[in-house]
């Protein structure tokens, strides 16, 4: 990636999420009358879920190779990502993980293997991020509206997982909002190589621009923080899946178990954070 600038900090943003304006609790109790008038529900051949509510979750996944020697962590964020979609009560989960050049998976989550989600590599060229946000929505709400069309009360979430700024792009970064609705619980997350704090306002810009409302996710490149940022995002979901949202603030990321010391020390609770030095700067991020 070209001109890289300066992105890094040893915490992951805490969110919050006061100006968001998501209905989740009156969403997750909607459920679609196949018989009701303008409603067509042909369920032949669509496999149901396990459970009487579904939850629609796309990770969007730069796969660039600026993220070699990252892909351990995106993994192992993913995995526990898993274990949390697992273990929420009362929904089945759907899950489509795309990177800029495939897709890895696609399909109910008791079909993901360990062996899926260690195919991830850092191997593409460039990071066309607004074309991959664009594809993965829209198989995301395809996927949503066939099964809220018969029946099945549906939640939609999506996690953009980049290191770096969209560069051969047919699209602009406003070019996502229009595939954005209210009820979708979309988070951009923006991985940052060196110190400073104008890095999470690159991102923020970003993420913005695309239309997503809930406060970007910012971690450092220590693979400890990456874990940690998706696992904040799983939990989330987890919760909404679970129906445990309020609809009057919306879902709020949880509070990372990671701060930052006056010199930059990383201190976390992960026994397994990485002990390794932070990566140098030489992203666009």
């Amino acid at each position: 990636m070209a001109d890289p600038t300066v992105l890094n900090s040893g915490e992951v943003d805490e969110v919050e999420q006061d100006d968001v304006d998501v209905d989740l609790d009156n969403y997750l109790k909607f459920k679609l009358d196949p018989k009701s008038e303008g409603t067509t529900a042909d369920i032949s051949g669509l496999v149901m879920p396990k459970a009487d509510r579904l939850v629609v979750v796309g990770f969007g996944i730069d796969d660039s190779g600026s993220l070699q020697g990252l892909e351990s962590a995106v993994k192992k964020g993913l995995e526990a990502a898993v274990e949390a979609f697992k273990g929420a009560k009362g929904s089945d989960f759907y899950l489509v993980l795309r990177g800029f050049g495939k897709v890895y998976f696609k399909g109910f989550i008791d079909k993901l293997t360990p062996q899926i989600i260690d195919s991830y590599s850092a191997y593409y060229g460039s990071t066309p991020l607004i074309t991959l946000s664009i594809k993965l929505m829209k198989e995301v709400r395809e996927i949503a509206n066939s099964y809220r069309n018969a029946g099945i009360p549906t939640t939609v979430a999506a996690l953009i997982i980049t290191d770096g700024a969209p560069n051969m792009e047919s699209y602009v970064p406003s070019n996502f909002a229009e595939y954005i609705q209210a009820t979708d619980y979309i988070v951009g997350m923006g991985i940052r190589y060196a110190d400073g704090e104008d890095g999470k306002d690159l991102y923020k810009d970003l993420f913005t621009k695309m239309g997503i409302k809930t406060p970007a996710m910012t971690p450092s490149s220590d693979p400890a923080v990456i874990r940690h940022a998706i696992n904040q995002f799983s939990q989330s979901v987890a919760s909404i899946a679970a129906g445990a949202v309020s609809s009057a603030v919306g879902p709020t990321l949880a509070k990372p178990a990671v701060t930052t010391a006056q010199n930059d020390t990383q201190l976390t609770t992960d026994p397994n954070a990485s002990t390794e030095p932070k990566k140098k700067p030489g992203r666009l991020f």
